[in-house]
């Protein structure tokens, strides 16, 4: 098992998604950014996936923290995940609020809590954070 993550645009229900590349919003919004759990391990590109990696649904008591990394340490954010759609245990998202100090293309740190084990994951290059004053982050 390789946990990581896809991000997800325009979320408005289990069935109603874009895939992307990465999350993105200007410096300063409040938003949430969505993602769907993968294991990366399963369903390669090299099999000819794409995108790669198959959806993962823990177990119904399961907890997700993410850490938004960048790469000044003190604007590090750790965010516990929400499961917005209880039918698909494999979407989740965080909030990000007008005041948190992320810039440019930070990764995500995960941790998924299961009964019986703890399952760390990364997502690099998950986050595209534009900035306000017309220079790209």
């Amino acid at each position: 098992m390789l946990l990581s993550a896809r991000m997800l645009n325009d979320v408005a229900s289990v069935n109603s998604f874009e895939v992307a590349d990465q999350a993105s919003w200007f410096e300063g919004d409040k938003t949430y950014m969505y993602f769907q759990l993968l294991d990366i391990s399963l369903d390669t590109d090299m099999k000819g996936f794409y995108p790669s990696g198959r959806r993962y649904m823990p177990p119904a008591t399961s907890t997700l923290t993410v850490q938004i990394q960048n790469i000044d340490t003190s604007k590090v954010i750790n965010r516990l995940a929400t499961q917005p759609f209880p039918e698909d245990a494999s979407i989740w998202r965080i909030q990000i609020l007008s005041t948190d100090a992320i810039h440019g293309s930070p990764q995500l740190m995960l941790s998924l809590v299961e009964p019986t084990r703890t399952i760390k994951g990364m997502v690099k290059n998950a986050v595209k954070i534009y900035s306000t004053n017309n220079v790209e982050c």
